[in-house]
């Protein structure tokens, strides 16, 4: 299969024998566009590593483009890598000498009130697709990060808010349409298509396709939605953890409330300015 997802593993440094053509633009190694494409997002984490500097960047715009890519690849003998964003702090996506496809232009979003469900580019983010939703009294369990796109998201099993209410948010995946390794075009869900839907509900970086589009059950939008925040000393943090674990263990926390313990220590210039404790 041209498709291989595990970090770090690259290919050989065959030159692309063929011109890959598309709707979206090309972009090859050593062209003004190519460095600061992609560096973009987050893959900067990444860029600071050897081994990641793909031979072509495509922006496709379309399932068509997508289907291109992979038989070009295919026909070349290249491995692909899919970026939906790039919010990701070790660039899974890039790796030397190959083909990777960027989904940034894939950010169609329609809601269907009616039914509660979504259908969303892998690029859209949860910003995007909660302010939508919320227009009509839904929600859906997206990142914390809200310019977390749902592509990348989703695969890694979409861990976020309100996933203790709502459940992951692969749990409200209903299905997809995808490119496969060997270029066909699919419309995946649990009655046709369940190993899919498997894989489309944790493989993470190692999803051995394309997600163009997802279905996905929304939620009513709760009423109301309060945040807090409340500081401890680092002495303290046993007392803390152990208090959230063990009423999230014994079902005393309602599901409702989203408990998140941060560590971190305060910055030495306001340190200095601020009394005691430094949290």
């Amino acid at each position: 299969l041209p498709i291989y997802a595990s970090p770090y593993k690259t290919t050989s440094s065959k030159l692309p024998k063929m011109t890959l053509e598309i709707q979206g633009s090309v972009l090859a190694k050593g062209t003004p566009e190519y460095e600061e494409t992609r560096q973009k997002n987050f893959a900067v984490n990444a860029v600071l590593r050897s081994g990641s500097h793909p031979s072509i960047i495509a922006l496709a715009s379309s399932q068509d483009d997508v289907q291109t890519c992979i038989q070009y690849a295919i026909a070349e003998g290249i491995t692909v890598s899919v970026r939906s964003g790039g919010h990701n702090w070790f660039g899974a996506s890039l790796r030397d000498d190959t083909l990777l496809i960027d989904m940034a232009n894939f950010k169609n979003l329609e809601i269907d009130a009616a039914n509660k469900t979504a259908v969303a580019g892998p690029s859209v983010d949860g910003m995007t697709l909660n302010a939508k939703a919320a227009e009509h009294g839904l929600c859906f369990p997206a990142g914390h990060c809200p310019g977390v796109p749902v592509g990348g998201f989703l695969l890694g099993g979409g861990y976020g808010w309100f996933e203790e209410h709502f459940g992951i948010g692969a749990e409200s995946v209903l299905g997809a349409t995808i490119v496969t390794p060997d270029g066909a075009i699919l419309d995946v869900d649990d009655e046709t298509q369940p190993d899919w839907m498997w894989l489309l509900r944790g493989s993470a970086s190692a999803f051995p396709g394309v997600v163009v589009s997802y279905r996905l059950r929304l939620h009513d939008l709760p009423p109301i939605i309060r945040n807090k925040s409340v500081f401890y000393p680092p002495s303290e943090l046993e007392k803390v953890v152990g208090f959230l674990y063990s009423h999230r263990a014994d079902g005393s926390m309602s599901t409702k409330i989203e408990a998140m313990a941060i560590v971190a220590c305060t910055p030495p210039p306001l340190a200095q300015a601020i009394p005691s404790p430094k949290v």
